[in-house]
């Protein structure tokens, strides 16, 4: 009995370690960084900017659409070409910030977005991830044409 007490107090206590360091994806940025931001020389494929045909007003209904539909992400401001939006975690209900932008180019628009934390010095690659879960559901929604520019 005093094992099986011992076993469970020991998972209990190695559970959020062992979450950690499955999801801290890059140690050296993710323990002192707490923003991201997309960047065509991106070497991550799902932090490079989208390229899509979409028009302004499809990219807001998109958007919205990806909003509505993932409890938690808010659309908190649009205004023209910005798009301000909070992002809660899971656990701890911390609140990110999540701008993103967009301009008008030959083939449509290039979406950009950058994510960042209310408080913490490292964000254990949450704001990374907010970016791709972002610009994922924008691609699902959209005519994207590509990633980058």
């Amino acid at each position: 009995m005093l094992t099986t007490a011992l076993a469970a107090a020991i998972v209990l206590l190695l559970a959020p370690v062992l979450a950690t360091v499955l999801i801290v994806d890059d140690w050296s940025r993710d323990l002192t960084t707490n923003t991201a931001t997309t960047s065509a020389e991106s070497a991550d494929p799902g932090l490079r900017p989208l390229q899509t045909e979409a028009s302004a007003e499809q990219l807001a209904d998109a958007l919205r659409s990806f909003a509505n539909q993932n409890g938690a992400w808010e659309l908190v401001e649009s205004s023209g070409n910005s798009h301000k939006l909070v992002r809660t975690t899971g656990l701890l209900r911390f609140k990110d910030d999540v701008v993103m932008t967009f301009s008008a180019t030959d083939n449509g628009l290039l979406v950009e977005a950058s994510s960042g934390s209310r408080v913490g010095k490292g964000d254990l690659g949450q704001n990374p991830r907010n970016l791709k879960e972002l610009l994922s559901g924008l691609s699902e929604r959209l005519p994207v044409v590509s990633t980058g520019s």
